[in-house]
């Protein structure tokens, strides 16, 4: 592990600190880029290409520990310190909604919640490696 990385200790799960699009550093200055669901998976598998570590897009469980879900006015709704420059919007998880598969689900770190919405809209990313805690 790395400035560039954090370790969760409750799950075993390892996050990149920075939202993907913006350069891996201690600050995570720059812009972060947003993806269509499509963009964001390959996007993941990509990146674990290129750097030969298992990155992917989490699993909407997986996200849910690293929000502060009732911290609805906390914003960024994120530990700040871990997560640094963190956009105040919605982030792609991997799981796909049962009822409708045109759609996904996201948590927002702007106020800690989340939903599903359709897969062609653009949302941030943060990537995770480590064990699949949770379906």
């Amino acid at each position: 592990e790395d400035k560039t990385e954090a370790t969760d200790q409750n799950t075993g799960l390892t996050w990149r600190r920075c939202a993907e699009g913006v350069p891996l550093s201690g600050s995570c200055a720059g812009v972060a880029k947003q993806f269509t669901h499509a963009q964001a998976l390959q996007h993941a598998t990509d990146v674990a290409i290129s750097t030969g570590v298992a990155w992917r897009l989490p699993n909407i469980k997986e996200l849910a520990t690293i929000g502060y879900t009732e911290r609805h006015s906390d914003y960024p709704a994120i530990d700040r310190k871990t997560f640094p420059a963190t956009p105040n919007h919605w982030f792609w998880s991997s799981t796909i909604d049962e009822n409708d598969s045109s759609r996904a689900w996201y948590l927002s770190f702007a106020f800690g919640g989340g939903g599903s919405t359709y897969r062609s809209d653009p949302h941030f990313v943060r990537l995770v490696r480590g064990p699949v805690w949770w379906k």
